[in-house]
C-alpha cells in the first residue's frame, strides 16, 4: 500500500515540475512524458487537484492557476478601465438594483457610481466591500456560498440560487477573454455558472471589458456576446451583435 502511494507521489512531483514550465499539459502529453497509461494519469490529476487548489483539471488536461490580486489588476490598463466605468455610470439611476461580478473593471465601475443613492447592490466578491461600504444610502448584499480559497470569491449552487431569486435591474459582468467568434471566457471553474446566472436573471445585462481581452485567452466559456444586452469598452458601447464583433476586433 505504501509503495503504491509513493509511486503516486512521484508522479505528482513530476507533473508539478512540468507545470513549472508549462501552464497547461494534456493527459496525453503527460502519459507520454511519464510513460504511464492515460487512465492512471487521469486518476493522479483528480487526486492532485483535490489536494492542491493551485492546480485545476481543464480541457483534457491539467493547468496551473495563476491568481493575481485585485490591487495588482487595478494597476493594469487603468486608463481604459476608467473610461469604461465612466460610460457605465450613465446606465445607473437612483433606486436601481444591481448584481455585480468580480473583477477590477467592475470595481472601477462601482467607484464611478458612488454618488448615486438608494441603490441595492448584490455581489459575490468580498473585495468589492472596500468600495461599497463608502457609499451612502445603499443596501449591500454579499452572496452566500462556498468561498474560493484562491480568489476569496463566493461561488457554488447557493450563490447561484440567490442570484436567481434577486433578478436585478442591471447585471454587471466581466470576462477574462473574448475569442474571435464572440464567446466570453473566464479563468476559473465555478465563475462561469455565476456569470451565467447574472446574465440570465438581470433585466439589463452589461459586459464591461477593455479591448485587451480580445488578445487574451481563458479556459471556461460562459456566454456569447449576443447573450448580453450591452457591451461597454473603452472606445464603444453597443447593443448590436454585428457592431459588437466589428468593434471588438479593432
Amino acid at each position: 500500500m505504501s509503495r503504491k502511494k509513493m509511486k503516486v507521489k512521484e508522479r505528482h512531483f513530476e507533473i508539478v515540475k512540468l507545470l513549472e514550465r508549462e501552464t497547461y499539459i494534456s493527459f496525453k502529453d503527460l502519459s507520454q512524458a511519464l510513460k504511464t497509461p492515460e487512465i492512471t494519469i487521469r486518476r493522479d490529476i483528480a487526486l492532485l487537484t483535490s489536494q492542491d487548489n493551485e492546480y485545476q483539471q481543464a480541457l483534457g488536461g491539467i493547468r496551473k492557476i495563476e491568481i493575481t490580486s485585485l490591487d495588482s489588476r487595478l494597476q493594469i490598463n487603468t486608463k481604459q478601465k476608467l473610461k469604461i466605468a465612466n460610460r457605465f455610470k450613465s446606465q445607473v439611476k437612483r433606486g436601481m438594483s444591481l448584481c455585480v461580478d468580480a473583477g477590477s473593471t467592475v470595481y472601477y465601475c462601482l467607484e464611478a457610481i458612488m454618488g448615486i443613492e438608494d441603490l441595492t447592490i448584490v455581489t459575490s466578491e468580498p473585495n468589492h466591500l472596500r468600495i461599497l461600504t463608502k457609499f451612502k444610502n445603499i443596501k449591500i448584499h454579499l452572496l452566500g456560498g462556498e468561498v474560493d480559497p484562491r480568489t476569496h470569491q463566493v461561488l457554488g449552487p447557493l450563490a447561484e440560487e440567490m442570484i436567481n431569486k434577486f433578478q436585478p435591474d442591471i447585471g454587471l459582468v466581466a470576462c477574462s477573454a473574448i475569442d474571435n467568434k464572440g464567446f466570453l471566457k473566464c479563468g476559473l471553474v465555478g465563475e462561469n455558472s455565476i456569470k451565467k446566472a447574472l446574465i440570465k436573471n438581470s433585466k439589463l445585462s452589461i459586459l464591461v471589458c477593455d479591448s485587451e481581452k480580445m488578445k487574451a485567452d481563458a479556459f471556461y466559456q460562459f456566454a456569447h456576446i449576443d447573450d448580453l444586452d450591452l457591451v461597454i469598452m473603452e472606445n464603444t458601447s453597443t447593443t448590436s451583435l454585428s457592431n459588437k464583433l466589428k468593434k471588438l476586433s479593432k
